[in-house]
């Protein structure tokens, strides 16, 4: 099926969509009741090819929720759910985002892989800035020693990318990376992960 003729029914299905949520929209505005809806809203998603998504109070304003889809880290899967966000009606109570947000978060977290407790509040950050605007972000120093390098690399990335949020990620970083032996010039400049947003910006939640 060519595109011109897939297009049409990509849109039917958007529509549908929204539809159903905004029939359950009202349920969904209690948070204890999301899990009851995930298996569908998923199954939903995967017809539009956006399987990842995110429901949670905004800004913490219980009475406010947002629904975000996730960027995967993929630009293509980004303009995808740009298109299905896009057709969003207006629901009240609802803000409708095609990117996960900045977490609020304390930075503390159990690691799924070995269900490690692990505190990022400590970590400081080196910044290299291009003359493009995109930026190369490298932790400064190794506290995941007993992570392999490639599991590592993940949770750095996840860290990064839950303080800034999945736009500012996609848009503003070219790399993510672990600095294990820095120099003590790029130490004395490193940015600890709370300003790391000053620095570089965040993806707003409104």
């Amino acid at each position: 099926m060519n595109d011109a003729a897939s297009a049409p029914n990509e849109e039917l299905a958007i529509a549908d969509f929204w539809k159903w949520f905004g029939e359950v929209a009202p349920a969904l505005l209690q948070i204890d009741l999301v899990g009851a809806y995930g298996r569908e809203l998923s199954a939903r998603l995967a017809k539009l090819n956006a399987e990842q998504w995110e429901i949670g109070p905004l800004d913490n304003r219980p009475k406010e929720m947002f629904f975000a889809l996730s960027t995967q880290g993929d630009r293509e899967q980004y303009e995808r759910n740009k298109n299905i966000i896009n057709r969003a009606p207006p629901i009240a109570g609802w803000t409708f985002l095609a990117a996960k947000p900045p977490k609020l978060w304390e930075r503390r977290f159990i690691w799924p892989g070995n269900g490690e407790s692990i505190d990022a509040n400590d970590w400081r950050f080196i910044l290299y800035h291009y003359e493009d605007g995109m930026y190369d972000v490298e932790l400064a120093g190794n506290p995941l020693i007993g992570f392999s390098v490639e599991e590592a690399r993940q949770i750095v990335i996840f860290v990064v990318v839950s303080e800034l949020g999945e736009a500012a990620a996609l848009n503003k970083l070219s790399r993510i990376a672990i600095q294990s032996n820095p120099s003590s010039d790029d130490e004395a400049q490193a940015v600890a992960l709370p300003d790391l947003s000053d620095h570089i910006g965040s993806q707003t939640r409104h």
